[in-house]
């Protein structure tokens, strides 16, 4: 099969968003719902619990063994319907009976990852998404008194027919033995010529993670011929607390070490052409590319740095004194241990990135 490339209005299909006024904004609320309780005590993954406001006794209502609860639908009198926990793909587990019949439902109406736009739940009607990663996301309407899923409309009308790929969830162990969670899209034509070059493309945060799902980036480098590779290195959130902790002091080390084993993996799959491999990333992914020209050039041909972090050092002194832990010492606290670390993290100490030009060039 042969890769059929994509003519710019395409592309623009790809990141523009959707025009269509009718469309519901995920996660809105008509009526003000409590915030759930997720509890991280005596525990590693976030679960929603109940609390007796009078003993302060807890009953956990959904947990997940290998990610956190990170989103709860409630119903219009405000009860705790299902909670979600997204690994690779989402995960809703049912709490009250309504969910274990809603669920099936939409489940079987049609694939993709479901979400829930409307808050609280209907009685007796309730809009869904289906996020889906090689065509667009749908919305539907839930007639809980019929017991039928209908369609309402779907998110990009501009993707029909375009020839997108699918998104592939992946495993990758670190050096160290910490599985990351990861996400492939790979070009149409694999057959046709020899490996391909290979886009790893990081994001930001570093306190955030990537979802399976449609993504823009991932479809236009793979139209172009490139294999995608995303990657939830260790910082990421959604996947515990040790995993968060694990990137406690690790700014240019460890979490650098998991986007090196990531290449390495796709390199030993057979998956790409080890001298032909990208990097791009903005924010936190911008400041992982410039360690990546800069600590290991010679892994990556080329990179793409959008807007990230160069200096530490001057990165630090510039933070508001809010945030993790109540105060910018304590965000210095979770990246860095001493100015010497600091700058020994920092891209702009490190070696030029000189190879990589010369690369470039030959």
């Amino acid at each position: 099969m042969r890769r059929q490339q994509l003519t710019e209005a395409q592309i623009a299909a790809l990141f523009d968003p959707p025009t269509d006024r009718r469309e519901l904004v995920r996660h809105c609320t008509s009526l003000p719902m409590p915030a759930p309780p997720l509890d991280t005590r005596q525990r590693d993954k976030a679960a929603l619990v109940a609390i007796d406001m009078k003993t302060q006794a807890r009953r956990i209502l959904a947990d997940d063994p290998a990610a956190d609860i990170d989103d709860v639908v409630f119903s219009a009198d405000r009860r705790p319907l299902m909670a979600r926990a997204v690994k690779d793909r989402s995960r809703w587990h049912p709490i009250d009976p309504d969910a274990a019949k809603i669920l099936p439902l939409l489940t079987t109406y049609a694939p993709g990852d479901l979400a829930f736009p409307s808050v609280p739940l209907g009685d007796k009607k309730a809009s869904a998404y289906f996020e889906r990663d090689k065509t667009s996301g749908e919305y539907v309407l839930l007639d809980r008194d019929d017991s039928v899923v209908r369609p309402l409309y779907v998110q990009r009308k501009s993707l029909a027919g375009v020839p997108l790929r699918p998104m592939e969830p992946v495993v990758i162990r670190a050096r160290d033995g910490l599985e990351l969670n990861g996400y492939l899209t790979q070009p149409s034509d694999l057959a046709d010529a020899g490996k391909p070059p290979l886009v790893l493309v990081i994001h930001g945060g570093p306190y955030w993670r990537d979802y399976w799902g449609f993504n823009p980036d991932h479809q236009w480098l793979a139209n172009r011929g490139y294999v995608v590779l995303s990657v939830n290195y260790r910082g990421s959130t959604g996947f515990g607390k040790a995993f968060v902790k694990a990137a406690d002091h690790e700014w240019g080390g460890r979490m650098h070490d998991d986007l090196v084993d990531a290449v390495d993996w796709a390199i030993g799959k057979g998956l790409a052409d080890p001298d032909r491999v990208g990097f791009l990333g903005g924010s936190y992914g911008g400041y992982s590319a410039l360690v990546a020209a800069t600590k290991t050039p010679e892994k990556f041909a080329c990179i793409i740095d959008a807007f990230g972090v160069s200096n530490l050092i001057t990165f630090m002194n510039t933070i508001r004194p809010i945030g993790a832990r109540g105060s910018a010492s304590g965000i210095t606290e979770l990246v860095i241990r001493t100015p010497r670390q600091a700058a020994l993290s920092s891209p702009k100490d490190h070696r030029s990135i000189t190879s990589i030009a010369q690369r470039s060039q030959s």
